[in-house]
């Protein structure tokens, strides 16, 4: 028996109830050496040696756990056919067991978190690399901090800086009527550029009324946001009127928008979706602000999921 600070004596069968339990908490007893101490000291609980030398190997891994955490230490599968699946994600100590998943999983959710500098840029990388190298699926990325040019070693794989990508965000993706399209942008905008309701029906009106002057659902020649901006600088409104303040502010939020990334997002370029879509990309927004990076992100993933959506396509982004 031992004593402690307390003055409390600590049965050796007590003890070595503590040894089994602070074990699987950390997962050693899965260990070969401290499963035979385990099993030695069900036997024999008074081998006081044995008891050190099992606490010592709890106390190591104390240690380890406490300078390097690891979620998976504890609850570490044995065997190798619990991980199914052809992705794999990393080692699980201490057995160093293939952590595999399956990419059918990806279709839904993947969420990767963890501390700054924790490795979540290298894991994603890790899944990315062996979807493209599998050919598995096309992936897009709105890449915020220029981790993902790499990728590019992939033949079939395109990366474009922001500067070099053009579109008219205007433009409804094909499945979409014009309308639609735009007051779901315009929505984005309002929450984007702070912009209220009156003048985000500013935007939507001066919009539709500039495609039924070119007849854009049947050309498919549509206004740019360039356009949209230059109209409304020529509407006239009483001056101090609720419309003048809601066009002043309109214009503000537009015109700052447009100085910044006005060929990116005014382009009459035309996107070849077919190609578009089935083929693996990503933009660099990196040195964009935060709230432009969101902005952008919203308005293509928005682009891209509503004509999927149309379609009836499924897509990994």
């Amino acid at each position: 028996m031992i004593h402690k600070p307390d003055n409390k004596i600590v049965e050796p069968w007590e003890e070595v109830q503590q040894i089994v339990k602070k074990s699987i908490k950390f997962g050693i007893h899965r260990n070969p050496r401290q499963a035979q101490y385990l099993r030695f000291l069900e036997i024999n609980p008074n081998d006081t040696q044995l008891r050190q030398l099992a606490n010592e190997l709890i106390n190591n891994e104390e240690n380890v756990h406490l300078y390097n955490s690891d979620p998976f230490r504890a609850t570490n599968p044995i065997l190798v056919n619990q991980f199914v699946g052809n992705i794999g994600i990393g080692i699980v100590p201490p057995a160093m067991i293939h952590w595999l998943i399956d990419e059918v999983s990806l279709l839904n959710h993947l969420l990767v978190s963890g501390r700054s500098f924790g490795g979540k840029s290298s894991l994603v990388l890790l899944v990315l690399y062996q979807i493209l190298l599998k050919k598995l699926a096309y992936i897009k990325i709105f890449d915020r901090k220029g981790d993902y040019a790499c990728l590019t070693i992939f033949p079939d794989f395109h990366y474009w800086c922001f500067k070099d990508y053009f579109t008219n965000w205007l433009e409804p993706p094909p499945g979409i009527n014009y309308r639609k399209w735009l007051s779901m942008l315009f929505e984005l905008f309002a929450n984007y550029l702070d912009i209220r309701i009156a003048g985000r029906n500013l935007l939507l009106n001066t919009a539709l009324w500039l495609g039924r002057e070119r007849n854009s659902e049947s050309t498919r020649i549509y206004p740019t946001l360039r356009d949209v901006q230059n109209a409304i600088k020529n509407k006239k409104y009483p001056f101090q009127s609720h419309l003048a303040r809601y066009q002043e502010t309109v214009l503000n939020r537009v015109t700052g928008l447009i100085d910044q990334y006005g060929d990116q997002i005014c382009s009459n370029r035309k996107l070849n979706w077919t190609k578009y879509l089935n083929s693996s990309w990503a933009i660099s927004v990196e040195g964009l602000p935060t709230d432009m990076q969101n902005l952008v992100i919203a308005v293509t993933v928005g682009k891209i999921l509503n004509h999927k959506m149309s379609t009836n396509q499924r897509i990994v982004l």
